[in-house]
């Protein structure tokens, strides 16, 4: 049985082991978890040097949204991470492994609302776009916005996010990003969307399609079913499929699909799912 270790945050309040093995003898060893905002969480290690009673240089793992320390049954330190390609049911089952959300730290909390599509009270993720454009021909060929989250995004807020594209009237290299938004579907563009670490979250979409079906069949049930006075909760809109919720989320996708097609034809299949309309070709 774990048992979990709280507080230790920091070198200051790190947790020692007291007898721990250094070559043939014996020293002492700090272990915390430090907390990095937009990255997550990793665990930092210390030696004491036994002879120079000096502390090593400290070793650290890499970053995951969460992690927590614990005892294994022989009383040894381990750790355990929610990963950002998890589903949001195996996230909410580590959380209350180790205690709820009341043991979560402001940034912890922070990524488990990411990894739900849920935000902080008063806030939304925020986001950037980029147009690419073909070069020979001056195709506009995709949208891809990528929101400050980490696998996980409300239909409202993509909804939100093109239509501030729409109306973005700052103007660029190509004009506005209205004019391009509109080349885009003309030129039978896609979107895409991605989370923090780059890994994408949504898409590819047919651009004029998405934006058509998305706006008339799913703005009214969404803001019908969750309601303005809970849009930061993740209540499932009338129609889904049971146990689907009102925000698109990651199923571990592959870095190296076999080709485009098989990518497109993979989400289309997931948004017919997860959304309830029958097609975006």
């Amino acid at each position: 049985m774990k048992k979990f270790l709280y507080g230790h945050d920091s070198q200051k309040n790190a947790y020692v082991i007291e007898d721990y093995p250094y070559g043939f003898l014996r020293t002492q060893k700090r272990i915390w978890v430090e907390t990095v905002p937009k990255k997550g969480d990793r665990v930092i290690s210390q030696t004491l040097d036994p002879k120079k009673k000096i502390w090593n240089r400290p070793k650290a793992s890499t970053f995951s949204p969460i992690r927590f320390l614990y005892l294994d049954d022989k009383g040894h330190v381990q750790n355990v991470a929610a990963s950002s390609y998890s589903g949001f049911d195996a996230v909410k089952k580590f959380v209350a492994e180790i205690g709820g959300e009341k043991k979560l730290n402001k940034n912890q909390l922070q990524q488990y609302y990411d990894l739900s599509g849920k935000t902080l009270e008063g806030s939304d993720p925020t986001y950037t776009f980029k147009f690419d454009r073909t070069i020979k021909d001056n195709k506009v060929y995709t949208l891809d916005i990528k929101f400050d989250v980490a696998n996980a995004i409300k239909l409202k807020h993509i909804i939100s996010a093109i239509d501030d594209i729409i109306g973005n009237t700052k103007k660029g290299k190509y004009g506005t990003s209205a004019e391009s938004f509109k080349q885009l579907m003309a030129d039978k563009g896609i979107i895409r969307v991605f989370g923090r670490g780059g890994h994408i979250i949504v898409g590819p979409m047919l651009a004029d399609k998405t934006y058509q079906q998305i706006k008339s069949h799913l703005k009214n049930k969404i803001k019908e079913s969750i309601g303005e006075s809970n849009n930061n909760q993740t209540s499932k809109p009338d129609g889904l499929p049971k146990g689907k919720s009102a925000f698109l989320k990651t199923e571990g996708i592959e870095n190296n699909p076999i080709s485009w097609k098989v990518q497109v034809a993979k989400w289309e299949k997931e948004l017919e799912k997860m959304i309830g309309y029958t097609t975006l070709e």
